[in-house]
């Protein structure tokens, strides 16, 4: 969430398009079935990672809640009953599958925030689903 509170990291009164790749008119020519943001982003599937088009969230990371939804480390829980306290990842009875986190260029404006998570089966194949390398800092 970047340092907020509230499920996007954008002020309610601005336009998506100016923060993530989501389903918007662009997306909707093609997928004209999907509830869509009015504003048009140029982009009907993924952009790249760091398009000069899009404004980067309040740490300098792009992407964050669209373009895809990014795989976890976490298997799937329905909730967050006994989950690790320390931000560790929880990794207790894979069988339901594994948590990927925010939306897509796929994904309607109500899908468009943080708190979105879904259960993905690790061997399946999507194009609107994809990961984010990362590393710890030294601080």
């Amino acid at each position: 969430r970047a340092g907020t509170t509230t499920d996007k990291f954008w002020a309610e009164d601005e336009v998506q398009c100016i923060y993530e790749n989501g389903a918007d008119v662009t997306a909707q020519r093609t997928y004209s079935d999907r509830a869509a943001a009015n504003c048009d982003d140029g982009h009907t599937h993924a952009a790249a990672g760091d398009d000069a088009h899009f404004r980067a969230n309040p740490w300098g990371l792009y992407h964050m809640l669209g373009n895809v939804t990014e795989w976890t480390a976490d298997c799937w829980h329905e909730n967050y009953v006994g989950a690790p306290s320390d931000g560790s990842r929880w990794f207790h009875n894979c069988k339901m599958g594994h948590v990927a986190r925010g939306g897509s260029w796929f994904s309607e404006p109500t899908e468009m925030r943080a708190p979105l998570r879904r259960n993905f089966d690790p061997d399946g194949r999507w194009n609107n689903v994809g990961f984010r390398v990362a590393t710890a800092l030294d601080q």
